[in-house]
């Protein structure tokens, strides 16, 4: 959507890891993204993870990243691709 791409730095902390039912793997962890392009901006929210054993690894089956900004108005116009 952007060109030239807004720069942007990711932190995440917090990951807590649990399993469920049937070898699915939960994960979330909090994150904030610090985007700059003409000023700074901060998205602050979480991920969700559900993953599962795929041989010797772990793969993706579900993922959401929930916002925790009410408003996205001093951010303009906003594309995340997850």
């Amino acid at each position: 959507r952007e060109f030239p791409w807004s720069r942007t730095r990711r932190q995440v902390s917090e990951v807590l890891v649990w399993r469920g039912e049937g070898g699915v793997v939960h994960v979330r962890a909090n994150f904030a993204v610090h985007r700059f392009r003409r000023q700074a901006g901060i998205f602050v929210g979480h991920y969700e993870y559900e993953l599962v054993r795929r041989d010797d690894r772990f793969a993706i089956r579900q993922r959401r990243a929930v916002l925790d900004n009410e408003s996205l108005d001093q951010h303009g116009a906003l594309s995340i691709i997850v």
